[in-house]
């Protein structure tokens, strides 16, 4: 085989490894995107069931109850164990759902980025991802405050409890909206109007034993 034949040769097979290992990264790419998907949409479906239509989301035919069932999901997910996702785990549910609806949305044309069609969607998210876990046993009843849609806004300061005095400023807040959801915000109403009225400001009550009775955490 002459010089000029052998350099084609190698060249072909060098072309042709490149080609499978391209191929292979694309695909383990492909594959382990669509195994995201599969797992988000089945933790999106779980968490529908029996709070919504019995019908899977890509049948939600408008954009406006499509809106409050996903701000709804993103506000109540949490892991197993019953701590916060983390603000990358949040941003994957939404690519992967994102991707399941524009594939196979009856909505023509949907669009999650568009914030105009999914205002209340993007509002949980952006409390969501900006949401420190660490801070949710200060909250305080009155960082609930209740819409005119029937939901509720969250106030999460950043500040600790016992870093402010009587009358200081709390710290910059972030906002987590709790759409309008019947079994969810009944829940939320229930605890609220149980709370004895010399109860402590918290909004987690802990257990406390005196002469006036005792009440518990939820």
């Amino acid at each position: 085989m002459s010089k000029e034949s052998n350099k084609r040769a190698q060249t072909s097979k060098a072309n042709e490894y490149n080609s499978n290992i391209e191929f292979f990264k694309e695909f383990g790419q492909v594959k382990s995107t669509t195994n995201a998907t599969k797992i988000w949409l089945r933790n999106l479906e779980e968490f529908r069931r029996g709070k919504f239509v019995e019908e899977k989301i890509e049948y939600v035919s408008s954009a406006q109850e499509l809106d409050k069932q996903l701000a709804t999901y993103i506000a109540e997910m949490k892991q197993k164990n019953g701590q916060q996702y983390s603000a990358s785990s949040i941003r994957c549910a939404i690519a992967a759902i994102h991707r399941h609806l524009v594939k196979n949305s009856v909505i023509t044309g949907l669009d999650l980025h568009n914030q105009a069609t999914f205002p209340t969607f993007w509002e949980v998210i952006n409390g969501k991802i900006k949401y420190p876990g660490e801070e949710h046993s200060t909250l305080l009843l009155e960082d609930f405050v209740k819409r005119e849609d029937g939901g509720f806004t969250v106030y999460i300061y950043r500040s600790k409890t016992n870093q402010r005095g009587a009358f200081g400023s709390r710290g910059k807040a972030d906002k987590i909206l709790i759409p309008y959801n019947e079994e969810i915000i009944s829940y939320y109403e229930k605890y609220i109007s149980s709370r004895p009225r010399d109860a402590d400001p918290e909004f987690y009550l802990q257990e406390k034993d005196d002469e006036d009775g005792w009440y518990i955490i939820l």
